[in-house]
């Protein structure tokens, strides 16, 4: 790491670089750490039929299933509609058990969640504030000194994920949505702006560019892989396609967009890498692809990892 730092501040590597080797390097060093527990004050549910109870652990971060998790501060949803928050600061390096408490503990009430989160993310350019979206059709935003709801989105759709852009000057937040659609909520105007209509289904998975904010990619159960420019009406400014190595546009005929499939299964999981050239996108084909995502030009056909 002393290496790392030198060749940093002699400038022999760049800020890019020398993040993605502490990155890498801490990826490597990843290990499971049995004796660390979350303990959200819920009840273990009852065992199933049939089931051996001995020797199970009574800590439990969220009864009913943890359905999103975001790390910054910790912050957990739950199928049970509560939302969690986790210092792991408290985490400590010796080996003996730890039971963690949530520092915050947000239950259903008629101003929360009322049915299961589908997902919790930190709002980039506020440590104290976060977002979250459930199957109630809500996209909330929080505070975490009072652990109150803001402001409160609703959408008649149930939001499967949401996204915000880590380096925009807009404050939108692609939320995707049961229907075949995806919606643009601005936190700065209250308002839904806009939708970005071109799924077949539920769209499942959405993930903003790090190097344009304007660019946005998303999946769904269609099996496309859609990026868009978010200041268009005119719809998807590219699909992309596992038999094809730069993307169709959407202004081909309507047969040859139908045929573009990125996986041959619902798109659930969407990342880019740091530099923007490239989209990683997970399925239930039970692959996972890399794809150019950059200037739509990058030379190199799709690669599959997982087959």
């Amino acid at each position: 790491m002393n290496r790392l730092f030198f060749e940093r501040e002699s400038a022999y590597i760049g800020q890019g670089a020398f993040a993605r080797a502490v990155a890498s390097r801490a990826l490597h060093s990843l290990q499971l750490w049995p004796h660390v527990k979350f303990d959200g004050g819920d009840a273990a549910p009852p065992p199933v039929e049939g089931e051996r109870t001995v020797g199970k652990e009574s800590a439990w971060a969220c009864q009913a299933g943890v359905n999103s998790l975001a790390v910054d501060r910790m912050l957990t949803g739950g199928a049970d509609s509560t939302i969690k928050l986790w210092d792991l600061e408290h985490i400590t390096p010796k080996k003996s058990d730890q039971i963690l408490k949530p520092i915050g503990d947000i239950k259903r009430s008629p101003s929360t969640h009322q049915f299961g989160i589908t997902h919790v993310s930190f709002y980039p350019f506020e440590p104290t504030a976060f977002l979250s979206s459930s199957y109630d059709h809500t996209l909330k935003i929080y505070s975490t000194d009072t652990l109150q709801p803001s402001a409160s989105f609703t959408l008649d759709s149930i939001i499967y994920t949401h996204a915000l852009s880590p380096i925009a000057s807009h404050l939108l937040v692609a939320c995707c949505t049961q229907h075949p659609l995806v919606r643009l909520v601005d936190l700065h105007s209250g308002a839904s702006t806009h939708s970005l209509a071109g799924h077949n289904g539920a769209v499942l998975a959405a993930s903003w560019s790090p190097t344009n904010e304007h660019i946005l990619a998303t999946g769904g159960t269609d099996g496309t892989l859609r990026i868009w420019d978010v200041r268009k009406a005119s719809g998807t400014l590219r699909l992309l396609d596992l038999e094809d190595s730069i993307g169709l546009s959407d202004g081909l005929d309507r047969p040859s967009r139908a045929a573009a499939k990125a996986h041959g299964a619902a798109v659930n999981g969407i990342e880019w890498t740091d530099d923007g050239q490239y989209i990683v996108s997970a399925g239930h084909d039970a692959a996972v692809r890399v794809e150019p995502g950059g200037a739509y030009k990058t030379a190199g056909r799709s690669t599959s990892v997982s087959e």
